[in-house]
């Protein structure tokens, strides 16, 4: 390189395969100099991946290779000990910053080790970012200083720590330096061949950063209220299937609680409720019509979703309180505990 102002800094992607809350790529893209987008297959410092996860990763990189191709960048790929490579790209390149997410795994954090202490070795500076959680682990503890072993107390320790922070956005344009080649990716032979047993994946997913943000927005639009109930039907699509894009970052968590699928909150306080008609008051805490509408073959159970069903009578009918203030502190409970249950 010509000098250190043009020496480029590395942007390392690892399970984190998307541009958009991606703390680590947004760094790198404000320092002003040329990115280079490295992902590095790493076969010996983890866990080897399975079959259909090997032929995820060939799809998901493909993906990452368009969208980086639409802002002007392209994804350099290198196999090997991350450490040793990313340090040998360093010295090729010049003293660039390096910058990646981190990942809350043992493997995986000794790795990243390995690749600081190689980098700071070597005198390149080395800068990482929380990346994979909605809270730092070490904020998620009992009274006691220990985790939590019940997931009730747990989820509400997370809610406790509060919303997450601002999703930093997709770059819109990066520069990539020039001349610098990888591997192409077919020589890494990550999709099966003979035979060819992934044609039902293929059928059935489709990996990637937009492929998986399409599918969290068809699942909050459409699945996230009826979740309670369809999740434990076979027959209907009433989960997210947003578990392999979640395992390659994809999307990540804090992404999921920033569009509401983590983190539906009901009412704080009914007192807020009792300057509003009931009926509206009531439509306003309940869950869309669609999730109180009981089940065609099945008898509706006794509990809240019951004594609410109040909220689709008119004005004045028998058994209903039409007064603002008759909705008691117990129903207003239960109804923001069904909102919760419907939305949560």
């Amino acid at each position: 390189m010509a000098g250190t102002s043009a020496s480029p800094c590395i942007g390392w992607f690892r399970d984190d395969l998307r541009l958009s809350d991606h703390p680590a790529l947004h760094a790198a893209s404000t320092t002003q100099r040329p990115v280079i987008c490295l992902y590095v297959l790493d076969e010996t410092s983890a866990r080897a991946l399975g079959g259909a996860a090997r032929w995820w990763l060939a799809q998901s990189l493909r993906a990452l290779q368009a969208r980086l191709a639409s802002v002007g960048s392209s994804l350099v790929l290198r196999k090997g000990p991350a450490a040793e490579i990313i340090a040998a790209l360093a010295r090729e390149t010049g003293p660039g910053t390096v910058f990646w997410n981190e990942i809350a795994h043992a493997p995986q954090k000794a790795v990243a080790g390995q690749v600081a202490a190689a980098l700071e070795a070597t005198g390149v500076a080395s800068q990482s970012f929380p990346g994979d959680l909605l809270a730092p682990p070490t904020n998620i503890r009992n009274k006691d200083g220990r985790g939590f072993r019940v997931f009730t107390p747990f989820w509400r320790r997370v809610l406790a720590v509060g919303d997450p922070p601002e999703l930093p956005p997709a770059p819109k344009t990066l520069r990539p330096p020039a001349g610098l080649l990888g591997d192409p990716l077919d020589s890494w032979r990550l999709e099966p061949a003979h035979p060819d047993w992934a044609d039902g994946l293929r059928q059935s997913w489709t990996p990637g950063e937009l492929s998986g943000q399409q599918r969290l927005g068809n699942f909050l639009a459409t699945g996230v209220a009826d979740y309670a109930r369809g999740r434990d039907r076979p027959d209907r699509d009433g989960t997210s299937r947003l578990s392999p894009h979640l395992r390659f970052g994809e999307v990540s968590a804090a992404g999921l609680a920033r569009r509401g699928l983590c983190r539906r909150r009901p009412p704080r306080a009914c007192r807020r409720y009792r300057q509003v008609p009931e009926r509206a008051r009531l439509a306003r805490i309940l869950p869309s019509p669609a999730v109180r509408r009981a089940e065609p073959g099945r008898p509706q159970r006794a509990g809240p979703l019951r004594r609410l069903s109040v909220a689709a009578r008119p004005p004045g009918a028998a058994g209903v309180a039409t007064r603002p203030d008759r909705l008691s502190d117990r129903r207003c409970r239960d109804a923001r505990t069904l909102a919760h249950r419907g939305h949560a």
